[in-house]
């Protein structure tokens, strides 16, 4: 696949992630999205208070999810955490 095309859809990627939601309930800030050619990063702000993490979805600016993890990871409440989540465009084969 041409990567300009590659290009295109992440940008599109880029400029449509929207929420990050934990646990199904919980919405997180997204701190930045960034593209380089192919690659989208998504950041969030930190959080504090979470003691248990189960999943973790990205939707996009109609609340459709573009991605979903499931998990299941205990962490000390007074931690704070953050979430980085890498995307490549890959064309297929």
């Amino acid at each position: 696949m041409n990567n300009e095309y590659l290009e295109r859809i992440a940008n599109d990627l880029q400029f449509r992630c929207s929420t990050v939601v934990l646990n199904g309930i919980q919405t997180i800030p997204i701190h930045s999205v960034q593209r380089n050619g192919s690659s989208v990063v998504v950041t969030t702000g930190n959080i504090k208070g979470i003691e248990n993490i189960s999943s973790l979805k990205l939707l996009d600016e109609t609340g459709k999810k573009i991605v979903e993890k499931s998990v299941n990871l205990n962490i000390e409440k007074s931690k704070s955490i953050s979430f980085k989540l890498n995307f490549k465009v890959k064309g297929g084969e």
